[in-house]
């Protein structure tokens, strides 16, 4: 079980000197994100697979950030 607090969201950074953002579209919604926060399959499986072995996710690693720490894009 993982416990969050309001402000306890974090994404992941592809790299920071992407800006802008990119559309996906969600359960039939389209949604902008950050082209910072979109990142290769190659990066997305280490994360799963770190998430896998260890049963966790440690967002205090290098590449996390606090939602709302960035500027708008």
């Amino acid at each position: 079980m993982l416990t969050t607090g309001v402000d306890d969201f974090h994404d992941r950074v592809s790299d920071p000197a992407h800006v802008g953002t990119v559309q996906f579209v969600h359960g039939g919604q389209p949604a902008e994100h950050p082209r910072r926060h979109v990142l290769d399959v190659d990066a997305a499986m280490e994360i799963v697979l770190a998430f896998l072995r260890e049963r966790r996710v440690s967002r205090l690693s290098a590449g996390w950030e606090k939602q709302d720490a960035f500027p708008p894009a």
